[in-house]
């Protein structure tokens, strides 16, 4: 079975010897627990955002690094109407800051420490060294791999290059959505 060298702290040290033989069986028994944990919440929140979304959620997650004691939905919460009042994250992206703020709150404390962990990750990944990388990295955890989800991202893919090429207009906006599932499409307020 392969293994991993974590650092912790002397509170947790402490704790993983309270409550278990040794150091090492209490990682042996949290650890693949914590893993199926996140991806548990990973997976139940994957149709939740859309990539503008998450490239705001990725972006607000900058240069952060997480601790115990912020894994709540009312610190993502926080972190993000920060990042879109700071730095604009979200008109950066195009994403709704309205709708981003409703799909957070629909998050449980779980959903949100795993959807802060993923974004945090993306900064100190072998990846993020291009700004390019950031749709590969959302394509490789949060895109469906049935074709007609596929589908539906290459039609957003042809939505942006339109929108480049026709400007702001939002009835031209509108019929270039109407073969777009609505979680993907941006959305305009």
């Amino acid at each position: 079975m392969p293994q991993v060298a974590a650092r912790i702290n002397q509170d947790q040290e402490r704790w993983l010897k309270e409550y278990f033989r040794t150091k090492s069986a209490g990682a042996e028994f949290i650890l693949p627990w914590a893993v199926d944990t996140f991806f548990r919440a990973i997976t139940m929140i994957k149709q939740t955002f859309t990539e503008c979304e998450l490239k705001a959620i990725i972006e607000a997650h900058k240069d952060v690094r997480l601790q115990p004691e912020n894994a709540r939905t009312s610190y993502l919460l926080l972190r993000i109407a920060d990042a879109c009042e700071v730095a604009r994250v979200h008109e950066k992206y195009g994403a709704a800051r309205t709708s981003l703020d409703s799909k957070i709150k629909s998050l449980n404390d779980t959903q949100s420490t795993a959807l802060m962990i993923w974004a945090a990750a993306y900064w100190v990944s072998r990846k993020s060294s291009v700004a390019a990388d950031m749709d590969d990295y959302i394509g490789a955890y949060w895109v469906d791999t049935n074709s007609a989800s596929k589908a539906a991202w290459d039609s957003c893919d042809r939505l942006r290059f339109g929108l480049s090429r026709i400007g702001n207009s939002r009835s031209r906006l509108l019929s270039c959505c109407r073969n777009i599932p609505a979680r993907i499409c941006v959305h305009l307020e």
